[in-house]
């Protein structure tokens, strides 16, 4: 009797120390497409219950971890916003084979969409078959913002899949995983230079060669400049016409007007447009988002009423301004009574354009100045 219960405190004193966890009969693998770049995502391209074409959204692997067979089973899919359902998709039943552990199933949305996975091809009552796709009457506010937009709102999505045993109403495996972080593609701001098309009297620029200043959340940004024309009545006719300069699509969020290459000269005298067109990546392909367009006169300082050293002063304080905001306006205090005289560079005289592409260079970067020479306005 001793040894039967000593025996007895054994066993439990193993298992406590190695619990024993019961195996999921399916392990679920879920794989977000491009995951690091999808910043939008289209309601269309979720819709589990709508067969034809649609975008490579997620894929799908199910393996078998013991041989037993579930002869009635269904795949319930959801897809919530900030823990809010947002769409939900389930299937009709289907069954599971005996297959031995190890055995893998793959597919994404675009088989379930179009009812064409079948965990044994060729036997349908191993097809797992959509037959509804919703989305929730409780997100009355989100389905307003995607009717009139065609774009899920901002937050972060979470992709969850269950297999479910309908003979026990009991689930078989659970699986989720963040499906992505929407952020709002449309924001592209013009900073600099200039004022909204439209605007009464357009800003002066005073150099050729302006720097072109913006904030997005893109991957890449091309910038264009149009000249105005006397036939110009709106938006339409601005991005009708060829512009005078079209740059690469470049990643930064700023670049000068080039002096050379195949470009048209920007005149003193006349007036310019100018936008910048935004490339964000969807659930759907690259999406083109145009910002604001802007306009600004350029001006000829040798003609302008103010001395040539002031306009230089109030370029160079504007362009500290766009680059580090609020921060400029104590140095701005600071050189009241100053004038830029010439701009020497490693001992090198340079123009104000050039001080701007030396800024835009360094704009990321430490710099230390270790000799800086202002004239007084008595000089």
């Amino acid at each position: 009797m001793i040894y039967r219960r000593s025996l007895a405190f054994v066993v439990l004193l193993f298992l406590g120390w190695f619990p024993l966890k019961a195996q999921n009969a399916l392990t679920l693998q879920l794989e977000v497409f491009n995951a690091d770049q999808l910043q939008m995502l289209f309601l269309s391209d979720l819709d589990l219950a709508q067969a034809g074409s649609a975008a490579d959204l997620f894929k799908l692997t199910i393996i078998k971890n013991t041989p037993e067979e579930y002869p009635a089973a269904q795949m319930n899919i959801r897809v919530t916003k900030d823990n809010t359902l947002l769409l939900e998709a389930q299937s009709e039943s289907f069954r599971i084979p005996a297959d031995p552990p190890g055995t893998t199933y793959e597919t994404d949305n675009r088989e379930l969409i179009n009812n064409n996975f079948f965990l044994h091809p060729g036997d349908p009552t191993t097809n797992i078959r959509i037959k509804e796709s919703r989305l929730s009457d409780d997100v009355e506010e989100i389905q307003k913002e995607v009717l009139s937009s065609g774009k899920v709102p901002i937050g972060v999505y979470r992709l969850i899949v269950d297999i479910v045993n309908l003979q026990t109403s009991s689930p078989i495996v659970h699986e989720e995983i963040p499906f992505l972080q929407a952020t709002n593609p449309s924001f592209v701001r013009l900073i600099s230079p200039g004022v909204p098309f439209g605007s009464p009297a357009p800003s002066s620029v005073y150099t050729e060669y302006p720097v072109f200043q913006w904030n997005g959340n893109g991957d890449e940004y091309k910038v264009f400049v149009f000249e105005k024309k006397s036939m110009i009545q709106s938006m339409d006719d601005i991005l009708n016409q060829l512009p005078n300069w079209e740059s690469e699509p470049i990643s930064e969020q700023s670049v000068i007007y080039p002096q050379s290459g195949d470009v048209i000269p920007l005149e003193y005298g006349k007036t310019y447009y100018w936008m910048v067109q935004m490339q964000v990546h969807t659930s759907a392909g690259i999406l083109k988002v145009n910002s604001e367009i802007w306009e600004f006169k350029l001006k000829n300082p040798a003609e302008s009423g103010v001395a040539h050293q002031e306009i230089s002063k109030i370029e160079v304080i504007k362009f500290l301004k766009d680059v580090l905001g609020s921060q400029v306006d104590g140095l701005e205090k600071s050189l009241e009574g100053y004038r830029t005289a010439v701009i020497r560079y490693n001992g090198r005289e340079i123009e104000i354009q050039d001080l701007y592409r030396l800024l835009q260079e360094y704009q990321n970067r430490k710099v230390e100045v270790f000799d800086l020479i202002l004239p007084s306005a008595s000089e």
